[in-house]
């Protein structure tokens, strides 16, 4: 399976040449840098496939699918499904908490605020129905959406591109195809 390009290639671009400017910047160490021409040479573009491994399988009647990274090893995303038990729990007391809080709540609200007294604390009989009504739709959400339980891998970025690294794998790969560095 090959999956395609999700950026655009002017972008790709773009940020290439922003990256190289600032490496030239940075290694022509100087404190002040008047004018500065930087010129791209040979500059080309072309797709480079990296091995991903997707894995679906069942396990007990029921399907999982896991993306492992083909270069380390890592597992980048993953998808198994929830539980039912826990999700019917979830939906129940949930529900339960929510009507106790919403119907029960609002009762014992109002009725403080009537002997009270005070014509401010009628307001703070919105605030049990509110929590009810909160606690019911978490406990929908959980039970709607706990189908399945997706990992993702997050906070990574893609790393730097440094120039010696370019250069590096350049003449790896001249060295590999058998071509010589020019002097």
């Amino acid at each position: 399976m090959v999956f395609e390009p999700v950026g655009s290639s002017s972008d790709a671009v773009a940020e290439a040449h922003h990256h190289f400017d600032e490496e030239v910047r940075r290694l022509a160490h100087l404190d002040e840098i008047a004018s500065m021409k930087v010129r791209h040479l040979r500059e080309r573009m072309a797709i480079v496939y990296y091995p991903l491994w997707v894995a679906r399988y069942v396990f007990r009647e029921r399907a999982y699918q896991v993306v492992i990274d083909g270069g380390n090893g890592q597992v980048l995303y993953g998808k198994a499904p929830g539980n039912i038990w826990f999700r019917a729990a979830a939906l129940v007391v949930g529900m339960a908490l929510g009507a106790l809080a919403a119907v029960d709540g609002t009762a014992l609200a109002l009725r403080w605020a009537l002997d009270s007294g005070d014509s401010d604390s009628l307001a703070l009989v919105i605030l049990p129905l509110v929590i009810g009504v909160v606690l019911m739709l978490a406990a929908y959400r959980r039970f709607r959406y706990g189908e399945l339980i997706e990992h993702r891998l997050r906070g990574l970025r893609r790393p730097a591109l440094r120039s010696k690294d370019v250069v590096s794998l350049v003449s790896d790969l001249g060295s590999a195809f058998g071509l010589e560095r020019p002097s």
